[in-house]
């Protein structure tokens, strides 16, 4: 029978089985994307992440050598979801750019984390990867935006590559509204002024208006 401190070091033993493992890293992912939800990137410890999932810090980085390479993962799944839904949607929605603009914000909205990780995505992530990381994350995005472009394109009629091109500027939206709409505590306290109500912005309503005004097939003869 296990002792009491035997008991106690339990959720610390590394996982050896592969099932182990997976379910340890699944873990690991879901801790970190309900995290970012919440605070910001800067601010999260990767000792307070052990802790949520039972592992002391040495044994998470056998998981992920830094920080940024564990939030890449959770990128990477959380874009999986945005991109498998982003694809149903288009495929469901009118074939009118209002309709596909509506899907693709659709995804977006329905993806709470994507926001947050996004706008901290070339800022930080990308700061401390190795080029194998980067090389390999890009090379998952080009796939994730080229399909969905694909699907936009068939669905529109446009020429191909609009789709793919509609998607990056998509990506800079969401970046630069995200900053916008979502202010220091300072700056909130300042817009609490009716007479700064100009500076306010909310993300969906911005994203609803700005995004069918970059929704448009490359011209005739240009590729992207």
């Amino acid at each position: 029978m296990p002792t009491a401190r035997a008991a106690r070091r339990a959720p610390y033993q590394r996982a050896r089985a592969p099932a182990h493992k997976a379910e340890r890293l699944e873990a690991i992912l879901d801790a970190a994307e309900a995290r970012v939800r919440r605070e910001p990137f800067a601010d999260i410890q990767m000792s307070d992440l052990a802790r949520r999932v039972g592992l002391v810090k040495g044994t998470l980085y056998l998981y992920f050598p830094t920080k940024e390479a564990l939030f890449v993962a959770v990128v990477r799944r959380v874009f999986a979801r945005f991109f498998a839904a982003a694809a149903a949607g288009v495929a469901a929605a009118p074939a009118t750019r209002a309709g596909v603009c509506g899907a693709l914000a659709g995804a977006i909205g329905a993806e709470p984390a994507l926001r947050p990780l996004v706008a901290v995505l070339h800022t930080a992530l990308e700061h401390n990867l190795s080029d194998r990381g980067v090389a390999d994350f890009k090379r998952f995005l080009l796939g994730e935006v080229t399909a969905l472009g694909a699907r936009i394109d068939a669905r529109l009629r446009w020429p191909a590559g609009s789709g793919a091109r509609l998607v990056l500027r998509l990506h800079v939206l969401v970046i630069g509204l995200h900053h916008v709409a979502t202010p220091s505590p300072a700056v909130r306290r300042a817009l609490a002024d009716p007479a700064l109500a100009l500076f306010r912005s909310d993300f969906a309503a911005q994203l609803a208006e700005l995004l069918p005004l970059v929704a448009h097939p490359l011209p005739e003869g240009e590729t992207p």
